[in-house]
């Protein structure tokens, strides 16, 4: 699931590739000969037809380019944004993870509790002693390898952060806040600091950047 959707994102971001190369390399011939004719020949008055019509074609092309550019640059952005929500729906159509997310919700809030009205660590979750956590441990996992999977994807501008952020913000967040010290604990019992990293480093970024009403 992951993968296709990574696929479909690349496919899409990378729409225009050749042609920015194209109108970057126009630009830039066209901007340095008219550089080169300005240096030197600046007589313009002897200029006869074809160094005029030479000129303007220039000139012509210069623009072409910055107008293909801007277009591109516009149509990346739209196509960026457009594999973004398709992504987005694609969870809501995703019914391991809405089960997940719906079922491992409470562990996370910390509403769920024990026999003993004692709140459930999701430590002791992610440990399944005895194996009588073993469902709430895969939808556990399967709900912080998906936010870590679109940390990566939105860290790396794959994914459009500014629209992930509007509709996500405060859930990235709150499940970070929650699953940080099993996080720790994790990383200190496999000794890699780099488990679910991604995750924590978006979260520090837009909590050190909080969304606000005019980003909306």
């Amino acid at each position: 699931m992951r993968v296709l959707m990574a696929g479909k994102v690349r496919k899409q971001i990378k729409q225009g590739g050749w042609l920015s190369v194209i109108a970057l390399t126009s630009l830039f011939v066209s901007v340095f000969t008219l550089f080169y004719i300005f240096r030197h020949s600046v007589q313009f008055n002897l200029w006869g037809t074809a160094e005029w019509l030479m000129f303007w074609q220039l000139t012509v092309v210069s623009v072409t380019a910055v107008i293909a550019l801007g277009t591109i640059f516009i149509n990346k952005k739209t196509s960026k944004q457009k594999a973004t929500l398709d992504v987005i729906l694609n969870d809501y159509q995703d019914a391991q993870f809405v089960e997940a997310d719906n079922h491992i919700s409470p562990y996370i809030r910390g509403t769920a509790v024990d026999d003993n009205n004692a709140r459930i660590d999701l430590y002791e979750i992610y440990q399944n002693k005895g194996g009588q956590w073993e469902k709430e441990r895969g939808h556990l996992l399967t709900v912080i390898n998906r936010h870590e999977f679109y940390a990566c994807a939105i860290n790396s501008g794959v994914l459009d952060e500014d629209l992930f952020k509007r509709l996500h913000c405060t859930n990235f967040i709150k499940l970070w806040n929650a699953v940080s010290p099993l996080v720790m604990k994790i990383r200190e019992e496999e000794r890699k600091d780099t488990i679910f990293r991604e995750l924590e480093i978006l979260v520090a970024l837009w909590k050190a950047n909080p969304l606000k009403a005019s980003d909306l």
